[in-house]
This record gives structure tokens, C-alpha cells and sequence, in this order.
């Protein structure tokens, strides 16, 4: 399970959150990613790409340690 970054700290009593809003599985998470058009070398020769990057929460695994989710379509 994807979560958004932690929110700012809000000033008032109490510990501050620890995760943001629930983005979901990468499944859900890329049919609403921002995908752009990059051109990779690959088995010599240049392939155009859709790359969206997310940074995120990977809460259950890794707590409060910020991950890079690379998703990638042909």
C-alpha cells in the first residue's frame, strides 16, 4: 500500500502525521500518474517511453523512509 508524503506539522498539541493521503497499489497508483515522453537506449537502439516518477510512502515495508516509483509504458 502507497501513501503521500507526510504532511507539514500543524503547530498544535499531539505527535504530527506520519503518512499522507492513501494513493493505493501501483496498479491504481499509474492509472492516474502523469506519464512523459522519453526517448532509453535499449538493446542498441532508442525506444520512446512513458515515465512517470512518484514519490511516496511505501508505509507498510519500509515506515516512514521516502521511496521513488518508477512506472514505465511501452
Amino acid at each position: 500500500m502507497l501513501f503521500d508524503l507526510a504532511p507539514p506539522p500543524t503547530g498544535k498539541r499531539g505527535r504530527p502525521r506520519l503518512k499522507g493521503a492513501r494513493l493505493g497499489t501501483p496498479a491504481e497508483l499509474a492509472e492516474t500518474a502523469t506519464f512523459t515522453t522519453t526517448p532509453v537506449a535499449r538493446y542498441g537502439r532508442t525506444d520512446h517511453v512513458h515515465i512517470a516518477d512518484v514519490r511516496c510512502l511505501w508505509y507498510g515495508s519500509l515506515h516512514t523512509q521516502t521511496v521513488r516509483i518508477i512506472l514505465i509504458r511501452d
